[in-house]
């Protein structure tokens, strides 16, 4: 994880609160831009290159630079306050920004100041200098929460769930059971487990999972192939189970059409 350095004032972009019975979107931010959410109801399925993520009721998100696809299948509601500062300088030294920082007594003042954000404008409307501090505010509570929870200390177990996610991806079309990345790894199928549910909030085989069943869902609209060619693509026989397992990862039918996805300036 790079640190990063702010320079100059911080401008408040936009302030709000989103709910949706369904939500597909691409977060699209300047490199100067810094968006900072957390869940309310529900969870959100975020989708970082060929990283994956999950975040649930109070989980906080951080995310700068690039674009990221944010996907959620069943009702949710989140709050998200956007910052543009003159510039972000990326480096060895600075603040430490982890794109998911899971619920905990510690992240309840980070909601605290993004909804003093939203629902009282006023505070900082008026004033570059007050955006700004409130700005740094909550960025040094999530760098200071990351710290505090020993996020150097879990390095370890984030590069060990960055290398299992590579390998998933590798052979994704291939029965995989947690054993056997285990075993690619080098440890043992409890610390893999322990550690990446730690670094992503979700265990390893749903991980497997949702990778799998998504994949299905993108041949069949992408590649307009029936059920049962999708899934054998990905080792499954079955396309009733299949169908089956996708409404209760998803709570939707894996046939049913997928929203198109907007900006999310234009919510």
């Amino acid at each position: 994880m790079q640190a990063i350095e702010l320079k100059g004032n911080a401008v408040v972009d936009f302030a709000h609160v989103y709910k949706a019975e369904r939500y597909e979107n691409t977060i699209a931010m300047a490199e100067n831009e810094i968006e900072i959410s957390f869940l309310t109801e529900g969870e959100l399925i975020i989708q970082d290159g060929a990283q994956m993520f999950v975040a649930s009721k109070g989980d906080i998100m951080c995310s700068y630079g690039g674009a990221k696809r944010v996907k959620s299948e069943k009702f949710h509601c989140h709050h998200t306050v956007r910052f543009r500062f003159d510039h972000i300088d990326k480096g060895e030294k600075g603040l430490l920004l982890p794109f998911l920082t899971k619920a905990s007594a510690l992240t309840e003042e980070i909601e605290k100041w993004l909804d003093l954000l939203i629902y009282k404008p006023y505070l900082y409307l008026d004033s570059p200098t007050k955006s700004t501090y409130a700005a740094l505010s909550v960025l040094c509570k999530i760098d200071e929460t990351f710290r505090a929870e020993g996020g150097e200390k879990f390095k370890e177990g984030q590069m060990l769930a960055q290398r299992a996610k590579k390998y998933v991806h590798k052979r994704l079309s291939e029965p995989l059971t947690q054993r056997e990345v285990a075993r690619y790894l080098g440890v043992s199928p409890g610390y893999l487990c322990g550690q990446f549910k730690k670094a992503e909030g979700i265990t390893l085989m749903s991980y497997v999972n949702r990778a799998k069943l998504s994949g299905v869902k993108n041949l069949m609209e992408k590649e307009g192939l029936k059920l049962k060619d999708a899934c054998a693509r990905f080792g499954y026989q079955d396309p009733n189970y299949v169908s089956h397992l996708y409404k209760k990862t998803f709570g939707r039918n894996i046939t049913s059409k997928s929203d198109t996805p907007k900006l999310k300036k234009e919510e």
